[in-house]
């Protein structure tokens, strides 16, 4: 930004990427691709981290799976898999009543190494 705009200027140090509900900050490293900085992002949440990590683990994983492992609502699983689904993290094929869970392929080994990056997820008993 130039000094006419008010702004300070920032030579480039940090970049953002627009989610479906966010902006993100990152400092410009070059390390992130936005797939990357999608998934460091959703791995920020505890709930989400271990869900993400299930799915990884155990492909066609379902809502009810998780929802028993986790003792979490269903509600709550729900959720945060529609927030992975939204950010093209995750999709679903439907098996009757369940949703089955897979990792997006084409981000699947950016998340695997993110995920081993990033520390111990909550695992299911």
């Amino acid at each position: 930004m130039s000094k006419a705009s008010g702004g300070p200027r920032f030579n480039h140090k940090i970049t953002l990427l627009k989610t479906t509900k966010s902006v993100l900050f990152f400092k410009n490293s070059y390390q992130y691709t936005d797939a990357e900085k999608k998934i460091v992002f959703c791995l920020r949440n505890d709930t989400r981290k271990s869900i993400l990590h299930s799915i990884l683990r155990k492909p066609g994983i379902t809502n009810k799976d998780i929802t028993e492992a986790f003792h979490l609502d269903k509600s709550t699983v729900r959720w945060h898999i529609n927030e992975l689904h939204n950010e093209e993290l995750v999709h679903f094929n439907s098996d009757g009543k369940y949703k089955r869970c897979f990792i997006n392929p084409a981000i699947e080994a950016d998340v695997e190494r993110v995920i081993s990056e990033s520390g111990p997820a909550i695992s299911a008993n």
